[in-house]
């Protein structure tokens, strides 16, 4: 059955997620000064995650085109956001969130099992993959 139409509040004290109210789930990571990065899924979107950003009082939602799941996970003081995306194949790629444009990037050893966990104020990204023996292994990467 619907939950019908909801009212999501969403509290910003002292950095951190302090009240949520109307969400099936929320996952909030590396609030940075006023910027928080919050992953949301509710009963409206049918199983599609988004990831959001949330600065200085403008929520943006970080979609990445085509994707059924959106996860950001870590942010730097210059606003880039990374994560990772499901495509309509099931496959994990990572990204950066750069003034408004997506950046899809996956290690060429583990193309659909690249998630991107971290980036400082460098651009420089970490993350990991899966690789063709089924190793989990880490990157660095620098922008160029």
């Amino acid at each position: 059955a619907s939950r019908g139409p909801q009212t999501s509040q969403i509290l910003v004290v002292e950095n951190s997620l302090r009240f949520i109210c109307g969400l099936d789930s929320l996952w909030a990571c590396h609030p940075c000064l006023s910027i928080l990065v919050v992953n949301v899924q509710n009963s409206e979107t049918a199983g599609v995650n988004h990831g959001f950003l949330l600065n200085a009082g403008n929520f943006t939602k970080l979609d990445f085109p085509g994707a059924t799941f959106t996860q950001a996970l870590g942010l730097n003081n210059q606003q880039q956001v990374v994560g990772f995306y499901m495509d309509a194949a099931g496959l994990t790629h990572g990204f950066v969130y750069n003034n408004g444009t997506f950046q899809p990037v996956d290690d060429p050893s583990g193309i659909g099992t690249t998630t991107i966990n971290g980036t400082n104020d460098l651009g420089q990204i970490v993350g990991f993959y899966v690789d063709s023996s089924g190793n989990t292994d880490g990157f660095l990467g620098t922008p160029q």
